[in-house]
């Protein structure tokens, strides 16, 4: 298996969405599965990996952007869906801290 970031749940992730984009190819509709994988990968690069959640994002998405740019144009399903993949990872500073755990203080007066 190709290693593609420094953190194995991440690469199994690429490495599941590079068999969908392969599937894609045969004409399957892959994109429930794809916004399934994203979804659960977007939840742990903020509630669970460790350092910066903002960070987590844009370098997986960037991974996946560089991925479906070295896509052969003779492959333009398989581009697609790499590329659909990336346009799902919305890297914001709302939707990184409104998903993280926090605490509010509160002050009676």
């Amino acid at each position: 298996m190709e290693k593609y970031l420094d953190d194995p749940i991440l690469d199994e992730s690429i490495q599941r969405i590079l068999g969908l984009a392969t599937l894609s190819l045969y004409g399957e509709s892959v994109e429930f599965a794809v916004e399934k994988i994203v979804n659960t990968m977007r939840r742990y690069l903020v509630l669970t990996k460790s350092g910066d959640p903002l960070k987590n994002l844009k370098r997986y998405k960037n991974s996946l952007v560089n991925l479906a740019f070295d896509v052969h144009p003779c492959m333009p399903d398989y581009q697609r869906t790499i590329a659909y993949a990336a346009s799902l990872i919305v890297v914001d500073e709302v939707v990184a801290t409104s998903m993280t755990k926090f605490t509010q203080v509160t002050t009676d007066q």
